[in-house]
């Protein structure tokens, strides 16, 4: 939803930059969200991403303030997309990408209801901090995550994840899912289909 307004918001004149928003019209939370994604991105080897930054304009509908891309120069590395919320209780919309490339990599095709990039959720239950979004983009750029894909007549039906952050102390896990996945486990389990593992490449 938050990057079809990032299309709405590119045909009004407002295009993604590479330099950091403005950070006075940000909220707290998208102010230090934005801060610890560059302090973490310039730490990274030259060349490895691109970071770009969409503001969203005051009078947005859904409350959204801005839309950090992370994209790896690597074209089968995962893209990783952050939108902050303000005034809602779910405060972030995370999407993982491209889920296409990675299926079709694995010599498979995808059902039209496997979308291109993936949802994932925080649990809601407790704050999300920006060391938890630091943490996240460095899972993504070192391949820990992995999806599994539900397959069923050679063809890529659901796919899921779970992320575990920040494993040597309190866990912060998210969630991501499209498709009927819980149909196709049990198929799985009746015999029918398969379950395969993948993950995107290295960033560098």
């Amino acid at each position: 939803m938050m990057q079809q307004r990032q299309q709405r918001n590119e045909r009004e004149g407002l295009p993604p930059s590479t330099g950091e928003p403005p950070l006075h019209r940000l909220s707290a939370r998208a102010r230090a969200t934005v801060q610890a994604v560059t302090a973490w991105a310039q730490h990274c080897p030259a060349g490895t991403v691109d970071v770009t930054y969409t503001c969203f304009p005051p009078e947005d509908d859904y409350g959204s303030e801005v839309l950090i891309t992370l994209q790896p120069h690597l074209p089968s590395g995962g893209v990783l997309t952050i939108g902050v919320i303000s005034d809602t209780t779910v405060p972030f919309h995370v999407h993982l990408g491209n889920v296409h490339d990675l299926v079709t990599a694995a010599g498979l095709t995808h059902a039209r209801m496997v979308p291109a990039h993936l949802p994932l959720f925080f649990d809601t239950r407790a704050d999300v901090t920006p060391a938890d979004v630091v943490a996240l983009c460095s899972a993504v750029a070192t391949a820990q995550v992995r999806l599994q894909l539900g397959i069923v007549g050679q063809r890529v039906w659901a796919v899921e994840t779970w992320i575990a952050l920040h494993p040597d102390r309190q866990v912060r896990v998210l969630h991501g899912s499209s498709g009927p996945i819980r149909l196709v486990k049990l198929l799985y389990q009746w015999g029918y289909g398969a379950l395969r593992t993948v993950t995107f490449a290295l960033w560098c």
